[in-house]
């Protein structure tokens, strides 16, 4: 039975998702996307398992990730011509003008263009020059695997998540959520029992004394008293209103 190359890369490329879903990584183009006038979507340097991005407006060449050479601007040519200048006067040594070249061949100067280098194919060929300003490095995008699973809630902060503006891990503070622009308040009651603070009836700091028990009873910091039940109660005191919105905490350098 002969089995069609699309048919092999279809199983490779499910294999290779299976692969991530077990580990918990997830590939780097969803893990960062292209952001418009910032990035392309990234893709997975072998090497160090990290993701990198070509700048918005390039493509990626055949060259590493962490080439110099690794994106090219699109439409841009990356090799050119040499100019040919006046046959060579004097000695080799200073037979051209600062910034051409001797063409031991034909006897001539030549240069390359602005922002250009020679290379080492012939002068006479379509590549002899190479434009350095058509490339450009790929930039560090940061690891394929989820925010949440590096940075779970640990009671100080909640699950970590993505930003697209910078690739990083940020989080929200503990009992705030993430709404597009900042973390806001988780509306919802969290009440707490007071403790016993001395004899009454005549309570001191803040403290309220409970008929039933014959006591003084205060809250614990951060709550107030709440207006469900006796001071001496369950609910007694509820944990104060915080701020309604605060800034995410970048969790990754």
């Amino acid at each position: 039975m002969r089995v069609s190359i699309l048919a092999i890369l279809l199983a490779a490329l499910a294999a290779s998702h299976t692969a991530w879903a077990q580990s918990g990584e997830i590939p780097c183009a969803e893990a960062y996307p292209a952001v418009a006038g910032m990035f392309a979507a990234a893709e997975r340097h072998g090497s160090d398992g990290l993701c990198y991005a070509c700048p918005d407006g390039h493509r990626r060449t055949e060259r590493s990730l962490v080439s110099p050479q690794a994106c090219q601007l699109a439409g841009t040519a990356t090799h050119s011509k040499a100019e040919k200048h006046d046959k060579a006067a004097g000695s080799v040594a200073k037979a051209c003008p600062k910034g051409q070249f001797l063409s031991i061949r034909d006897g001539h100067c030549y240069s390359c263009p602005p922002g250009a280098k020679r290379t080492i194919s012939a002068i006479t060929s379509p590549r002899a020059c190479v434009l350095r300003a058509a490339y450009a490095k790929a930039i560090p995008r940061g690891s394929p695997f989820p925010c949440a699973a590096r940075y779970p809630a640990d009671g100080t902060f909640e699950a970590a998540f993505r930003r697209p503006e910078d690739g990083k891990c940020h989080a929200c503070p503990t009992g705030y959520a993430w709404k597009g622009k900042a973390c806001q308040a988780v509306a919802r009651k969290a009440f707490a029992a007071s403790t016993r603070a001395g004899k009454g009836p005549f309570c001191k700091g803040g403290a309220r004394f409970s008929v039933p028990k014959g006591h003084c009873y205060r809250c614990p910091p951060g709550h107030r008293w709440s207006v469900v039940g006796d001071v001496a109660g369950a609910k007694a005191c509820v944990k104060r209103a915080a701020k309604p919105v605060r800034a995410a905490v970048r969790r990754e350098k």
